[in-house]
């Protein structure tokens, strides 16, 4: 199932108005590797508004866990708003450091990402890469369909054998079978806003859960 040809094209342009940056799409791809380990890919393109979005863009980080997981950037590339490339990610730049938001001791680890050349009006097109080990079935996975920044488009795709995985989605978006899997896209989700005392996410915001066919529903959903 190729999700870019299902995707939006155009944004809400009062979806923008005080925001600094916007995603003009974002994908992700669950698959199980012939070693039978879990690739989960994140492709996405990312819109920098102003120079408030630079600063907030210029290190990009992402986490992972060291005991079982590998993390890698498989592209990073910056285009300016005539599509040139301007700037490329540099594995030499990236540095991995322990997740400092943990109060014990783990294994999570966020890996920094720094952006090169970036400046208003680029585009940041990045794909990452996660090793999630070799797994009799998948672990339970929660996606989350929105960001703190508008979305025109964002799906996701999950390549399993029939019966391996309970896939359920939540508050928006629908389950659409493919040869080999199933899939979900929807298309400008809401912005979350964090603000005091609101109902959880989980509660009005689309997700998507996966898990493997042994887990029970009740207990994870």
């Amino acid at each position: 199932s190729d999700l870019k040809n299902k995707l939006s094209s155009t944004i809400d342009e009062k979806a923008l108005v005080g925001q600094v940056a916007y995603y003009s799409k974002v994908l992700y791809r669950f698959k199980k590797n012939a070693e039978g380990r879990w690739i989960k890919t994140t492709e996405t393109s990312l819109k920098i508004l102003n120079e408030t979005g630079v600063n907030q863009f210029s290190t990009m980080t992402f986490s992972f866990n060291s005991l079982n997981e590998n993390l890698y950037v498989n592209s990073l590339i910056v285009k300016n708003e005539e599509g040139i490339i301007v700037g490329k990610g540099n594995v030499d730049d990236y540095y991995i450091q322990d997740d400092a938001t943990q109060t014990l001791k783990t294994y999570e680890q966020i890996l920094n990402v720094p952006v090169p050349q970036l400046f208003p009006g680029c585009t940041i097109d990045m794909v990452c890469t996660l090793d999630m080990g070799k797994q009799e079935t998948l672990s339970f996975q929660s996606i989350l369909f929105f960001s703190n920044y508008p979305i025109m488009s964002i799906g996701c795709a999950i390549y399993h054998d029939k019966n391996e995985l309970l896939l359920k989605v939540k508050n928006g978006g629908v389950l659409e079978p493919f040869e080999g899997g199933h899939s979900v896209i929807i298309n400008a989700p809401p912005v979350f806003v964090n603000e005091e005392g609101q109902v959880p996410y989980f509660d009005y915001l689309p997700v998507l859960y996966i898990s493997g066919k042994n887990e029970n529903w009740p207990d994870i959903g």
